[in-house]
């Protein structure tokens, strides 16, 4: 069994009654020599693009996790991870062993929930 890859990053900006922060990160994961991840977030007042309603929609908590397994590369095709989306998330497989849990809520608590609700979905399998 080859080690199994969990990251998990959740962002609230700004406090109860305060202006939202900015942040500006950047995620790279490779497998080898392999690229699996590369993906940038920039958000807040004055980032391009940062401050409008396509980046958050109005909402203050955005979080991901990136499971990377190799053991998905030699898995039959209904063990491998599927795309699952909703309003606020979304499962999504990348190219290769890989897959990124996104959300989008007004709070930490239900970020949190809605994170844990799409790992505890892959966890069953897919």
């Amino acid at each position: 069994m080859r080690p199994r890859l969990d990251t998990h990053e959740e962002l609230l900006l700004g406090r109860h009654g305060e202006p939202p922060g900015s942040i500006r990160q950047r995620l790279r994961v490779t497998l080898g020599d392999r690229p699996l991840h590369d993906q940038e977030r920039i958000v807040g007042p004055g980032a391009p693009r940062g401050d409008g309603t396509a980046v958050l929609g109005g909402r203050r908590a955005a979080g991901a996790a990136l499971v990377v397994d190799p053991e998905w590369d030699s898995a039959e095709p209904r063990h491998r991870p599927t795309t699952t989306t909703s309003a606020d998330a979304a499962l999504l497989p990348l190219d290769g062993p890989a897959v990124l849990l996104t959300a989008l809520a007004h709070d930490a608590l239900t970020l949190r929930r809605r994170l844990d609700s799409l790992l505890t979905g892959l966890d069953r399998g897919c």
